[in-house]
């Protein structure tokens, strides 16, 4: 178990309901337009992204009387959660690029992991 910020993790009760996986549902699937998919998995890991960098949960600044306001917003209102100020550009540039209201504007699987391996391997010399 541990907890960040408030951000419970493994902790049994604590688990999320239908209704609060909504945050990381992408636009395309929350309007109807689309089946789960790839880039909608691509989406959900962008919004993870801006967990790590925020230590949130998405859109825990906003406050939203219910699901369908949060739905609109996202759908039709192009909402997407925050990142912190000082975030690295090129994160930023790749949550953007995650979390794109077109799914095919979206980066494969493949793309993400050989774009972090490389970030990953020029920072680990650094560290040492």
């Amino acid at each position: 178990m541990s907890s960040i910020n408030g951000v419970q993790v493994g902790v049994p009760g604590t688990s999320v309901t239908d209704e609060a996986l909504l945050a990381w549902t992408a636009p395309e699937v929350l309007a109807g337009d689309s089946p789960p998919s790839f880039a909608s998995d691509i989406y959900a890991f962008g919004i993870l992204m801006t967990e790590l960098d925020t230590y949130q949960l998405p859109f825990d600044d906003y406050d939203f009387d219910d699901e369908v306001a949060l739905t609109t917003a996202v759908v039709d209102g192009g909402l997407r959660p925050t990142l912190r100020d000082d975030c690295q550009v090129w994160y930023r540039n790749l949550v953007g690029r995650c979390v794109d209201a077109d799914p095919l504007n979206r980066p494969t699987a493949a793309y993400l992991v050989t774009t972090l391996q490389t970030l990953l391997d020029d920072a680990l010399p650094a560290l040492y």
